[in-house]
């Protein structure tokens, strides 16, 4: 064992050993560090992304608010039957009528006009 010793101990083999065991842990945490690195990147290219998309689906929601908000306006106006927009409004299938506007002078809010 003596003789073993003697041998490795000149020649360098365990300093490079130890070298060996140090660099290699270190190139171990640098990967790991690279590895974080690239999650990070990600998750703030994703935070990013999510703000901008609940920027746009609020504005989203607002313009929806807006129209809802707009197509009662239409149905509570005493000239719906004879309104330009009736035609442009979309077609519902189950009363056969265009939007949501009632067959011609039934449900007036108004009331009837004066005979």
């Amino acid at each position: 064992m003596k003789e073993i010793w003697m041998y490795l101990l000149p020649s360098g083999f365990i300093a490079s050993l130890l070298t060996w065991l140090v660099n290699r842990r270190r190139e171990r945490l640098k990967d790991i560090r690279e590895e974080h690195s690239v999650y990070r990147e990600l998750y703030e290219d994703l935070k990013v992304l999510i703000k901008k998309q609940s920027v746009e689906h609020g504005e989203l929601r607002r313009k929806i608010f807006r129209l809802e908000r707009a197509f009662e306006e239409v149905n509570r106006c005493i000239y719906r039957n004879r309104c330009p927009l009736r035609n442009k409004l979309p077609f519902n299938e189950t009363d056969g009528m265009e939007g949501t506007l009632p067959p011609n002078g039934a449900d007036r809010t108004r009331g009837d006009p004066p005979a």
